[in-house]
């Protein structure tokens, strides 16, 4: 069983500064499911599927006036060594109640296209350790981006580690 302290260590890891102030746990969440119910909220969320370059650079202009995203990746095998073949991004902010869902097609697009070090491209935002990424177990992920495009997962906030972090708190381990 896991100290108060060694907890605290735990949920140090994934809080980000929001808006330049300090939130508990509990407020942070609240602040993120308040903005992914808006940014979810009807039918009239747009999802663009991404396979040209020029649709993933209109596509990256956008997130980039977003400071917080819901990430995922999708591949076969994925891992280190499993292909990553498609990347989910929504960026989301309160006052903004219908932001697109891009779904990128790495495989059509070409790793050096979709993660470049040299045009606006996903590494910019992903590797952006003050643009907070919201996944759910993002190992996986990081490990595909990591070892298959040179790309750093930055500024991640996991939801499998908030809720582990919660079942110990609880004392539900």
């Amino acid at each position: 069983m896991e100290s108060v302290h060694e907890l605290s260590s735990i949920v140090k890891l994934v809080v980000i500064n929001t808006h330049h102030k300090f939130l508990n746990m509990s407020e942070k969440l609240h602040l993120l499911i308040d903005e992914l119910t808006i940014a979810a909220r009807g039918n009239n969320v747009p999802i663009i599927l991404v396979d040209t370059l020029e649709k993933l650079t209109t596509a990256s202009q956008d997130l980039a006036t977003y400071d917080r995203f819901a990430f995922d990746t999708e591949g076969v095998d994925l891992s280190r060594t499993g292909e990553l073949t498609v990347a989910t991004i929504q960026g989301f902010q309160s006052k903004k109640k219908e932001t697109p869902i891009y779904v990128i097609d790495v495989q059509i697009l070409g790793c050096d296209v979709a993660y470049s070090k040299d045009s606006l491209s996903l590494r910019s935002i992903l590797e952006d350790p003050s643009k907070e990424k919201v996944t759910f177990d993002c190992r996986s992920d990081s490990d595909a981006l990591f070892h298959q495009f040179g790309v750093s997962l930055n500024g991640t906030f996991d939801l499998q580690i908030f809720d582990q972090a919660v079942r110990i708190h609880n004392g539900e381990t």
